[in-house]
C-alpha cells in the first residue's frame, strides 16, 4: 500500500477512534465513519471489512504490550507504562475507549486481550 492508501488509513483510524469514543464499539455503523471521513461506502470497504477491524488496529496502537514483551522489557515499566497509558485515556472523558473496549470484549473479542483480568494468562 502506498503513502496515500497508509494516509486514509490513518484518517480513517483517527475519525473511528472519536466515533468509538463518543458512542461506544456497538453504536458505531461503517456508515458513521463514512460520514466523518467523507469516504464511499465502496472506499471505505477497500480499507477495512467492518467496525471490528477498524477497532481492533486502534486498540492495537494503543495497547503495544506485546512488542515490549518481545523486547524483552522489564515487567516493572511496562506495567509502568500500560497504567498510565489506562489513566489517560480514562482521564480524557472526551476521548475515553472505556466505554467500547468493555462493548468490544463483551461480543467475544477477550481474545484480543493476552492477559485477563485476573491476571491469568487468556488461551481463548
Amino acid at each position: 500500500m502506498g503513502k496515500k492508501g497508509e494516509k486514509t488509513k490513518e484518517t480513517i483510524r483517527q475519525q473511528a477512534y472519536r466515533l468509538f469514543a463518543e458512542k461506544g464499539f456497538k453504536a458505531v455503523t461503517m456508515t458513521d465513519i463514512c460520514e466523518k471521513t467523507g469516504l464511499s461506502r465502496g472506499g471505505l470497504y477497500r480499507y477495512y471489512s467492518g467496525t471490528e477491524q477498524i477497532f481492533s488496529e486502534i486498540l492495537s496502537e494503543e495497547y503495544v504490550i506485546a512488542d515490549c514483551i518481545e523486547k524483552k522489557e522489564k515487567a516493572g515499566a511496562i506495567l509502568e507504562d500500560m497504567l498510565g497509558a489506562i489513566k489517560a485515556e480514562i482521564m480524557d472523558k472526551e476521548l475515553s475507549l472505556s466505554l467500547a473496549i468493555y462493548e468490544y470484549a463483551n461480543l467475544g473479542n477477550e481474545d484480543f486481550f493476552p492477559i485477563s483480568m485476573t491476571g491469568q494468562k487468556n488461551d481463548g
